[in-house]
């Protein structure tokens, strides 16, 4: 079995990004035309940079993974503040009014990939911190 390097979950964190930014992008006309104010339209247009960002990681940019990272770690922390905001709201109901679901799944998602990225971080500093033993001469070997 093979195992996951820091590559292979930079690319899994870009192809959930960009299907989440894609999606965006084409329920943005819909959010424009029929939106109930600036948060919402500012939500969505938030929500395509989700894309780009995605294409540069794939392209392998730098730039473009630090930009997610700040991205990602911004869009939890205010939706963790905003789920604060709703729960302190609703109070006792809050199990019972469930139009906070999307929102949340929204959020643990948010937070699955920020995880994986910090992952792929610490991932890659090991990679680059680990011996290469590929050039080593092994017992067999011998010089005379």
């Amino acid at each position: 079995m093979r195992r996951i390097t820091s590559g292979d979950l930079r690319m899994f964190v870009a192809g959930a990004i960009a299907l989440d930014g894609f999606h965006a992008l084409i329920q943005l006309p819909r959010h424009l035309t029929f939106s109930n104010g600036l948060p919402e339209i500012l939500i969505s247009i938030t929500a395509t940079l989700g894309l780009p960002l995605a294409i540069g990681i794939l392209i392998g940019s730098q730039l473009a993974f630090r930009l997610t990272q700040i991205l990602l770690c911004v869009m939890v922390v205010l939706g963790c503040i905003t789920l604060a905001g709703v729960a302190a709201a609703l109070r006792g109901a809050i199990f019972h009014n469930i139009s906070w679901l999307p929102f949340s799944r929204s959020l643990l998602v948010c937070a699955i990939l920020l995880g994986l990225v910090f992952w792929s971080i610490s991932k890659r500093r090991a990679e680059q911190r680990a011996p290469n033993h590929a050039m080593q001469p092994t017992a067999g070997d011998s010089d005379a």
